[in-house]
């Protein structure tokens, strides 16, 4: 019987033979082997794994670790599992660039809130080739937000034994307000709406008549879809994976996105005209928007496509993201079947802060479940 040879071929990783990578680490206290099907997957599994192995370990080496080896803890044990892959790819970018460049070789228990301080001075000052050469509060406060994050869990993890952010102060940061269409422009961009497509017409009508967010929209099957009860379901959102580049479909990110929004009579009649065109082009798969050959609608689409639009009937630009501050807007001050409770629920906030945040009106009409576009 021919037995399995072993090569090393990288640290840790084996090849098995033409078709197959062994992975095997052993470090103190720490074990563990797979197979691969491929050296990347064996790479990227390292990676995870080296991160877990600093903790499990003894406890001295996690007092000695640099924030470069807290990092990569901290990325692939919490980041990459806990957050979403948008998420997580805009920290790594801003790691490498404003972080790690500076204060990856300091070890996590010896930095101080002084020199912290110190590097957020600093940092104001850099060159970030934009108009102003110089690194934008937002972008200071967006640093600040990830090592406050990076700090408090090493807290949790005892790398360290008290937190130096805790004392760091930096400049709040004042945030634009989206502009938003009033309730008759609103009405008027739906009329505009039904001169196109069938697809897009459909698209930016659910948009603006459910306040959904895009990745909600894109994620929608056709059983969300009750047009019997005149009702739209979010059970998930469609991520676009930036390391495995692709699009994924995933579970909403808090238990209060998950609800379910009325729509309006017009709106479903628009959508059982869809669901015909739709149905011609394919029945193969579940996914409620797709393109004139049957692929799955993605970001840019959307995007590019919505701006043509605003362009040919040249209307006030808003971003689609916009849409969804408009549609809270019209819920708060128009819609008396509602209050600013129920609202935050319609618009699957996890906090009733947030859903205040969409208030653009001088007058709040609080207290008045039906779709704001039958009123």
């Amino acid at each position: 019987m021919k037995q399995n040879k072993y090569i090393l071929i990288d640290k840790y990783i084996y090849r098995l033979n033409r078709n197959k990578y062994r992975l095997f680490i052993r470090s103190g206290k720490y074990y563990y082997s797979c197979t691969c099907e491929t050296l990347e997957e064996a790479k990227r599994i390292r990676k995870i794994k080296m991160a877990e192995k600093v903790m499990v370990n003894s406890k001295k080496a996690r007092i000695f670790a640099t924030i470069n080896e807290f990092v990569n803890v901290w990325f692939f044990v919490y980041c990459m599992k806990e957050l979403k892959t948008t998420t997580t790819y805009s920290m790594k970018q801003t790691l490498n660039k404003y972080i790690l460049p500076d204060l990856g070789n300091k070890k996590m228990n010896e930095i101080t809130t002084f020199q912290l301080q110190q590097f957020f001075s600093n940092l104001r000052d850099k060159d970030n080739f934009n108009s102003t050469g110089k690194v934008s509060d937002k972008t200071v406060y967006r640093v600040y937000k990830i090592m406050r994050n990076m700090f408090n869990k090493a807290m949790d993890w005892e790398f360290i034994e008290s937190n130096p952010m805790d004392k760091v102060k930096i400049k709040k940061v004042k945030y634009k307000e989206t502009s938003i269409y009033t309730k008759q422009e609103m009405f008027e961009i739906l009329e505009l709406l039904k001169n196109e497509d069938i697809i897009d017409k459909t698209i930016f009508s659910l948009l603006i008549t459910t306040g959904l967010r895009k990745c909600e929209l894109l994620g929608l099957h056709l059983d969300d879809i009750d047009l019997e009860n005149s009702t739209v379901s979010v059970t998930r959102n469609l991520n676009w994976d930036k390391f495995q580049h692709k699009y994924v479909e995933v579970s909403p990110k808090t238990q209060s996105s998950y609800r379910t929004i009325p729509i309006p009579k017009f709106m479903v009649e628009m959508l059982e005209d869809y669901l015909k065109e739709r149905y011609n082009i394919t029945k193969s798969n579940q996914i409620l928007f797709i393109n004139k050959r049957g692929k799955r609608i993605g970001f840019d689409y959307l995007i590019y496509r919505w701006k043509i639009f605003i362009n040919k009937y040249n209307l006030k630009h808003i971003t689609i993201h916009g849409l969804r501050h408009s549609y809270c807007s019209m819920q708060i001050n128009d819609n008396k079947n509602l209050n600013i409770s129920l609202v935050s629920k319609l618009m699957g906030h996890s906090q009733l802060s947030t859903t205040l945040k969409y208030l653009h009106s001088d007058s709040l009409k609080k207290n008045e479940v039906v779709s704001i576009f039958e009123i």
